[in-house]
């Protein structure tokens, strides 16, 4: 859960009132109650590796997304972090709740896209294209440029590529890079992860 990209619940305890977060945890101490108007709601501590929160899910939350609420479930959070005014503790008014698989894990994972090119081979022509692709793949994917010689290829100098590089990571793209002439190398790190592209 560390390395996912989203929001560490001790952090929800700093940020400014009825803020939309993103949160993931494991849910405790779950309680589906009904409130005065015979209205079904569920309220449950959700924990990540920094803290603890309550969550609070009213009726259509709950009845759409009824098989994420039980025990000791990992799921993943979007809502509004609130402060509870006769408390002055902070919950979560859930918007959307998802369990967590490995689809999710993969999407949250912090990732980025190394490229890795000879500066004695690469040519504008290549750069252009690459900057054509990049355009059709926009996204949040940050792009590092590994430039190497031919005469010393284990030294590099990395390039951070300007965010508006930045790329959505999907096989269409995967498939354009590997026929890319002037990329000797190009891989996708996921997190820890390490995927070889080409």
């Amino acid at each position: 859960i560390e390395k996912l990209n989203v929001t560490p619940i001790e952090r929800l305890y700093h940020l400014q009132k009825n803020q939309d977060v993103e949160i993931c945890g494991v849910i405790t101490d779950l309680e589906i109650k009904h409130n005065k108007n015979k209205k079904e709601f569920g309220r449950f501590s959700l924990q990540d590796w920094s803290g603890i929160v309550t969550c609070i899910a009213f009726q259509t939350v709950l009845e759409k997304k009824r098989e994420c609420f039980y025990e000791d479930n990992i799921v993943i959070i979007k809502g509004t972090a609130e402060v509870d005014e006769e408390t002055q503790q902070v919950q979560v008014m859930i918007q959307e709740i998802d369990n967590l698989n490995t689809d999710i894990i993969e999407e949250k994972l912090e990732k980025s896209l190394h490229l890795k090119i000879y500066k004695e081979t690469f040519e504008k022509q290549t750069l252009n294209l690459l900057a054509k692709i990049f355009k059709e793949h926009r996204g949040t994917v940050q792009v590092y440029f590994h430039i190497v010689s031919q005469h010393n290829k284990e030294k590099a100098t990395v390039i951070k590529a300007n965010e508006s590089f930045a790329v959505s990571w999907n096989e269409s793209l995967s498939e354009e890079l590997k026929k890319l002439p002037g990329i000797s190398g190009a891989y996708l790190s996921i997190g820890n992860e390490i995927k070889v592209v080409k």
